[in-house]
């Protein structure tokens, strides 16, 4: 009898130290998150380590989840510059994306985005290659991405600067999309193409 409590007790530690963890990630964002992002919404939350810039650019709505080990990040590319990150209600960013915002990304309510995928508005150029880290020198355009609600983004997808992606859509795994996606697509590929119409 002894042996199957503890048995119990040992399998019932690790949901318990998760149920804390969750709640933990949940009292942070209600004291921490919520003074210093643009806005917080109620319900959402980031799973800890993750990597976040300029905080104060970016507007996350009502429970909405970013996965351990994304990255949300506002870059300042110029003095008059004010960046605009804004991710909408009951959004999934899931491990390892990354987001990187210098102008203007909206991801609309109900999105889901897989792990390891990269949602970019800005461009790195290519003028001056071995002057120094390209990785510093940002262009300092109006480039901008959307991508509406209820789409959803697979795993290991690339969004490209100046990309609208419409509602309801699916961009398929590994995906690199570098135009324009209208209402209730599925796209594939690299570059990505609309390969059937959800009103089909």
């Amino acid at each position: 009898m002894l042996a199957r409590i503890m048995n119990v007790a040992k399998d019932s530690l690790p949901n318990n130290l998760n149920r804390l963890f969750n709640l933990l990630y949940r009292f942070k964002a209600a004291v921490y998150y919520r003074w210093t992002f643009g806005s917080f919404g109620k319900g959402s939350y980031l799973r800890t380590p993750c990597y976040l810039a300029n905080t104060h650019f970016m507007h996350i709505g009502n429970k909405s989840f970013v996965a351990k080990g994304a990255r949300l990040e506002a870059v300042v590319t110029g003095p008059h510059r004010r960046p605009e990150l804004r991710i909408g209600d009951n959004v999934n960013i899931e491990q390892y994306a990354h987001i990187t915002c210098h102008n203007r990304i909206i991801i609309g309510s109900n999105v889901s985005i897989a792990p390891m995928c990269s949602i970019t508005d800005s461009t790195h150029p290519i003028d001056g290659v071995g002057d120094g880290s390209l990785g510093s020198k940002l262009l300092d355009d109006d480039a901008e991405v959307s991508i509406g609600e209820g789409t959803m983004i697979g795993v290991g997808s690339v969004i490209l600067p100046n990309v609208h992606i419409g509602m309801r859509c699916v961009i398929g795994a590994n995906s690199v999309v570098t135009g324009d996606i209208p209402d209730r697509s599925v796209a594939v590929g690299a570059p990505a193409r609309v390969i059937r119409s959800l009103d089909a």
